[in-house]
């Protein structure tokens, strides 16, 4: 369905419209975790998005590719994209996105061993969470944050963080992300 909807709108010539559909499609393959199957349609809308001058869809295109390189190991290209993707992220003054793309750059820090580079991407995340207004975001930067702390063997600090995550979730009923805050307050009360 989706298929034949970018179809029609290039037919049409409605370029930001079929753009939108192969976005959708990209995602679709995305969240099936068929990632061989999503980067090529993210690179076709990051394409279009610089033809038609969607500088959404074209940060979004970037901000998947970079996530699908990063967990495929290739960290540099996803690093190539990330940056791109801030800055124009900082040039349109879009927080949401440029958390999201501050968040992959952190994650391939933390996977590099990179634990304060990685700290300080997700502590520059919080903040922009936390000045959206999401707090679900907000619980999942601190989150990482705490990992971050038991692995620099800070478990006291970590104990702290996890209690904030925690009382984040709960406190706005995110039932979806309670069980992982919960699991990880447990772990490191069970390491004091």
């Amino acid at each position: 369905m989706i298929a034949e909807a970018e179809g029609v709108f290039t037919e049409i010539g409605d370029y930001s419209g079929s753009t939108s559909a192969l976005m959708g499609q990209a995602r679709i393959f995305y969240t099936q975790g068929d990632f061989d199957k999503a980067l090529p349609l993210f690179v076709e809308c990051e394409q279009r998005s610089r033809q038609s001058g969607n500088v959404v869809g074209l940060v979004m295109s970037l901000g998947n590719q970079a996530d699908i390189y990063s967990r495929k190991g290739a960290f540099d290209r996803a690093m190539a994209l990330l940056n791109e993707e801030e800055e124009i992220c900082n040039e349109i003054g879009d927080k949401s996105l440029l958390a999201a793309g501050l968040g992959t750059k952190a994650n391939i820090f933390y996977q590099r061993g990179e634990l304060g580079e990685a700290m300080q991407h997700y502590q520059q995340c919080e903040q922009i969470f936390r000045d959206l207004g999401d707090p679900g975001s907000t619980a999942i930067a601190i989150s990482h944050q705490t990992d971050i702390l038991v692995s620099e063997g800070k478990t006291n600090e970590a104990l702290r963080m996890a209690e904030e995550a925690y009382s984040i979730v709960d406190k706005h009923q995110l039932m979806a992300l309670l069980p992982q805050m919960r699991d990880q307050l447990e772990r490191i009360r069970a390491m004091s």
